[in-house]
């Protein structure tokens, strides 16, 4: 449930994000288009030009409507989980990040054994365990000692209700065809197969935690990256565009440097999602989903 509510509340995060950058996409390139077609009114550009600038910025707007489609639903899907009415006017505030003081993987696998698939496999086994040792107890005798001490009595005679009486039993099962011997074997194979089964589902938590890991690890790699990628199509889109004043640089590649940064701003976004959708698997996975908030307001 907790790793479905972040995936839902960052998605919806992501949406904005996306949405904003597509809606800042459009301004730049209508206003592109603007400066194309005042080109053009002083006969320093051409028709194709100007049909190139136009088709790119309504490129741009469908691809802006569509983000805000897209963040519509997941406000719908969003509201929805929390039990408000679908038209209520939800907004996040907390905002798509990236930790920079994250334990080792080392760690994350040492306190793995607090997931909760491990405490059921743990109990599991603890309770075959149990059973053997009651099938065993089934060759013992049971004995009971009992006795009764009358304190008070009136006009009842002793020989009917002495006033001390102690007993015992004791009941011995000599044989049973060989029950209890089936039966302390089959609670030994039931212990077998929960430590198997236990091991088995160790193994694969730790292939998990090292997966989940190491795609945090890249999501966070790739931020570095993208962080230098858009600086770069940043100057691009300035060079490209004093270039495109001095008649030195066309329509095209204009537009293509925008849709360069843009990309990379939208890919930028992807991967903060990601990192924080494997940080919320992995605190998951390791049954301290409370560590989830405490590190996304420490960025």
């Amino acid at each position: 449930i907790f790793l479905i509510w972040v995936e839902t509340y960052y998605g919806l995060q992501l949406s904005i994000e996306n949405e904003k950058v597509r809606k800042e996409n459009l301004q730049t390139l209508s206003n592109h288009y603007r400066e194309v077609l005042a080109f053009k009114a002083n006969g320093m550009t051409n028709e194709m030009d100007c049909l190139i600038a136009q088709v790119a910025m309504e490129d741009a707007e469908r691809q802006w409507k569509a983000a805000q489609k897209n963040t519509s639903i997941l406000k719908y899907r969003f509201c929805k989980m929390l039990g408000l009415d679908s038209t209520c006017n939800c907004n996040t505030s907390s905002p798509l990040f990236i930790h920079s003081n994250i334990p080792s993987l080392e760690w994350f696998i040492a306190q793995s054994h607090n997931a909760p698939l491990l405490q059921a496999m743990k109990a599991k086994e603890t309770i075959a365990n149990k059973n053997v040792n009651i099938a065993i107890a089934d060759y013992f005798p049971t004995i009971a000692i009992f006795g009764k001490q009358t304190l008070a009595s009136y006009n009842v005679p002793q020989n009917l209700m002495p006033p001390t009486i102690v007993g015992a039993s004791f009941v011995w099962n000599i044989f049973d065809g060989l029950q209890r011997e089936r039966k302390i074997k089959q609670n030994k194979i039931d212990v077998a197969i929960s430590n198997n089964q236990y091991n088995e589902a160790q193994k694969q938590l730790t292939t998990a935690i090292h997966k989940a890991y190491y795609e945090l690890e890249n999501a966070k790699e790739s931020i570095n990256t993208l962080g230098s990628t858009i600086a770069m199509t940043d100057e691009l889109i300035r060079i490209r565009k004093a270039a495109y004043k001095e008649g030195m640089a066309t329509t095209t590649e204009v537009i293509d440097a925008q849709t360069a940064n843009t990309k990379a701003k939208l890919l930028l976004m992807a991967e903060y999602y990601r990192y924080d959708i494997m940080l919320a698997t992995l605190v998951s996975l390791c049954g301290m989903p409370q560590h989830f908030e405490e590190w996304s307001t420490q960025q």
